[in-house]
């Protein structure tokens, strides 16, 4: 998947004509990652956490 999104995002930056890291930074965040998880993201089948903990191990 890494892969697929390093080659999609240089051509979504072309083609939106970005070319300075501030402007690339700006449309991640306000444009392209807002895009991707509305078009991609799967609620949950259940809700809650599914941690669970390892007895003996403090994670703090």
């Amino acid at each position: 998947m890494s892969q697929t999104l390093q080659d999609r995002l240089v051509k979504e930056l072309a083609l939106n004509g970005i070319v300075t890291v501030e402007a690339a930074n700006l449309f991640l965040r306000e444009v392209y990652i807002p895009a991707h998880n509305a078009k991609f993201a799967v609620a949950a089948a259940q809700a809650g956490s599914a941690f669970v903990a390892i007895p003996g191990v403090d994670l703090a």
